[in-house]
């Protein structure tokens, strides 16, 4: 398995304790992009895997806080 999941897990975790929801919810959701990856390729987690998905989201976030900016000038100016 990968050392990198294995880390966001246990970070996971840690955030479950503390109540750090917002935390708490986007590594829920990283970690379970990753397993699916994983799945459908019928495959066990490797460290790659865990960067291209990160990658993904950070993109794809990216893109989220950009159409919210548009839309916020859009919006009011």
């Amino acid at each position: 398995m990968s050392k990198i999941l294995n880390q966001i897990k246990t970070d996971n975790l840690s955030a479950r304790k503390n109540r750090e929801t917002d935390k708490v919810s986007s590594l829920t959701t990283l970690i379970s992009e990753i397993e699916m990856i994983a799945k459908n390729a019928n495959r066990e987690v490797v460290d790659l895997d865990v960067i291209e998905s990160i990658k993904k989201t950070v993109k794809n976030l990216d893109v989220m806080i950009q159409s919210v900016k548009e839309d916020v000038k859009d919006r009011y100016i």
